[in-house]
């Protein structure tokens, strides 16, 4: 076996080729650069996807913090939480897969401590928060009860006026209820006696019986009217 340069056909185009090398060697420098920082600009984005696949040492020793997805029927964005202590029941793998109805009845649970589970009201508002970013009527209703009454969050009328009024829109009758309540006094809002006859009938319209109480109807144009403490004919309540 042959291995000499000249005596190969590796040697005889390493001979043919020399030349030309030397010949084109100082047109080269400025090419050979940049293909010289192309090359460095790859290795970098390499090494950087590699950091961002493997994480660091540190990383695994520290425990991922619990988080929620927010709720709705089935949101697409999927829990990550950290190991629990203990097996998930149905409830709460419905409730982390993103379903708003799982979610608000873990919170009631979580509320009132009953089904085996413990007594943790705050995070049975973290729940019916999730819930009611998707507009959960319940939800928002549980949510404008905990910041009127001050049970699970600070009294806060306005807030309460805002997811009362997110409840009442999607159709929750004791929400319109409430709304009308909050207008009729001024609660958290302007107060207007137009607007609390409109969410009385909403909810008078949905069989909420007090709400009927609180409003008698124009006979000639149909509209709601709220029966105030001095009306003269306030028993004629709903026509």
């Amino acid at each position: 076996m042959n291995l000499s340069p000249t005596g190969s056909s590796f040697g005889r185009s390493a001979v043919s080729v020399a030349p030309q090398q030397q010949q084109t060697s100082g047109g080269d420098k400025p090419t050979r650069r940049k293909r010289r920082a192309r090359l460095s600009r790859r290795l970098q984005s390499w090494a950087t996807s590699l950091r961002l696949r493997k994480p660091s040492p540190d990383t695994k020793e520290a425990a991922p913090q619990p988080r929620l997805v927010h709720g709705g029927e089935r949101s697409h964005r999927v829990v990550h939480i950290c190991k629990p202590s203990r097996p998930l029941t149905d409830l709460e793998v419905l409730a982390h897969e993103g379903y708003a109805d799982a979610q608000v009845q873990l919170a009631k649970c979580l509320g009132a401590g009953e089904d085996g589970y413990e007594f943790d009201p705050e995070q049975a508002m973290e729940w019916l928060e999730r819930a009611a970013i998707d507009f959960h009527d319940e939800a928002c209703f549980l949510l404008g009860n905990a910041y009127h009454s001050g049970e699970g969050k600070p009294v806060d009328a306005r807030k309460a006026y805002e997811y009362y009024g997110l409840a009442a829109i999607v159709g929750h009758a004791e929400a319109q209820y409430n709304v009308g309540l909050l207008y009729e006094h001024g609660d958290g809002i302007e107060p207007s006696y137009d607007t609390a006859a409109y969410w009385y009938s909403c909810a008078a319209a949905q069989g909420h019986a007090i709400a009927r109480t609180k409003i008698r109807f124009d006979i000639n144009t149909g509209t709601p009217h709220l029966i105030k403490e001095d009306d003269v004919d306030a028993h004629e309540t709903f026509v």
